[in-house]
């Protein structure tokens, strides 16, 4: 009998990293090299470099190649799809076009959205639900108009979940600054202190800031949560991408995992998997 697949789709490496130390906890191991991931499931793997966009152009050798992340535990694998943006749905529905080629079944499907900027979770869902319907040629029938953090049995099972809890306004980054309360108090409370202080007191320009939008709006408040957050890995790991301190660090441990938030994370990705 086949072993169990499960498409994750995330939107960003940071996204990835905060799953993949979920799936450790189920028992997943990453597989790192070629030789180690099954023939069959190699065809999900860019053969072209640089890879072609939906658009079918290049993509820009300064992006990372679309190589999914792969996980094996004794009996299943996950493969973490990471998409970002109007490109998620492109990524998810290009992986289920491979899988029919290449001769396997998906058996769970799931996706994780950020609400960031949406007044409502169910405007991130709808959002990547209108870029999903452009897609065409699919092996079967994908409905995600599900209520955010459910799921649907299928086949496939589908499940959405949009973060930080299917219910607020936010990102990941509200949940690494809630692991980060438990874990690296004293960081944080400084990571924050240095970025407030750098905000106002480091003569930056307002084109040093474009990033951050029109003052008080909710870009501008996502990205200060994500300078904080940044602060507090630029300690960690210094000089490294947020992604390397998620994966290598304390965020998710300890208390951290008991927290009421990132329990419905560990529900969803346990109900995914069942």
């Amino acid at each position: 009998m086949p072993a169990p697949i499960t498409f994750l789709l995330v939107e960003g490496p940071h996204d990835a990293e905060f799953m993949a130390c979920l799936l450790k906890g189920r028992g997943f191991e990453q597989r790192k090299f070629v030789s180690a991931i099954p023939e069959l499931y190699r065809k999900l793997i860019p053969k072209d470099y640089p890879a072609k966009n939906e658009n079918g152009k290049e993509v820009p050798l300064t992006d990372p190649h679309p190589v999914p992340r792969f996980y094996q535990n004794a009996g299943s694998w996950v493969f973490i799809l990471i998409g970002g943006g109007s490109k998620s749905a492109h990524t998810l529905a290009k992986a289920l076009r491979t899988s029919r080629l290449a001769g396997f079944d998906v058996d769970s499907i799931g996706v994780i959205l950020d609400q960031d900027l949406e007044a409502r979770p169910e405007e991130a869902r709808d959002t990547f639900i209108a870029e999903f319907a452009k897609e065409q040629d699919l092996p079967f029938p994908v409905d995600f108009n599900i209520k955010p953090g459910t799921f649907v049995q299928g086949p496939p099972r589908l499940g959405l979940f949009v973060l930080p809890d299917n219910s607020q306004p936010g990102a990941l980054e509200d949940l690494l600054l809630e692991c980060g309360e438990a874990q690296y108090k004293a960081l944080k409370d400084k990571a924050l202190s240095f970025r407030d202080d750098a905000l106002e007191n480091a003569g930056l320009t307002a084109d040093d800031l474009a990033l951050y939008g029109k003052p008080g709006g909710l870009k501008e408040i996502s990205r200060q949560k994500k300078a904080w957050v940044g602060a507090m890995g630029a300690v960690l790991m210094p000089s490294m991408a947020i992604q390397n301190s998620i994966r290598d660090n304390r965020w998710l441990a300890g208390e951290a995992l008991a927290l009421p938030r990132i329990q419905n994370v560990r529900r969803f990705i346990e109900d995914l998997l069942a």
